[in-house]
């Protein structure tokens, strides 16, 4: 658990400014050698929680690797009950020379500053 400062590599805020947050977590480290991280959260859709809003950043380095072994950054939401994936809720994004709303600093790290989504859960009831 992250509560402040900047990102050691990419230098933006460890708090994403206006989310009211007062700690992150963070996926990942400074390591090589093939590693994968993974987070995952459950939780039972109310009448109180139908709105989900989250917070993400992402920070790659680019080996220039092959596609398939790229160091990437993924979020898929799912439902528990059918398995099947929650519309809107998938993303995909592997190190590369030029990421949609991306930046680079240094010769091959990749970053994105913070990004908000918000997703509506009514359906999930």
């Amino acid at each position: 658990m992250l509560t402040g400062g900047n990102d050691p590599i990419a230098g933006f805020p460890i708090i994403p400014a206006g989310s009211g947050k007062t700690s992150v977590v963070r996926i990942g480290n400074s390591s090589i050698n093939s590693e994968a991280d993974e987070m995952s959260k459950s939780f039972i859709v109310t009448i109180e929680s139908t709105g989900l809003t989250y917070w993400y950043a992402v920070v790659l380095q680019d080996p220039n690797h092959p596609i398939t072994e790229q160091p990437s950054f993924e979020i898929i939401m799912f439902d528990d009950i059918t398995g099947d994936t929650i519309p809107c809720s998938y993303y995909y994004v592997a190190a590369g020379q030029s990421i949609p709303g991306f930046q680079t600093t240094g010769s091959n790290i990749r970053y994105k500053t913070w990004s908000t989504v918000s997703l509506d859960l009514n359906s999930y009831l």
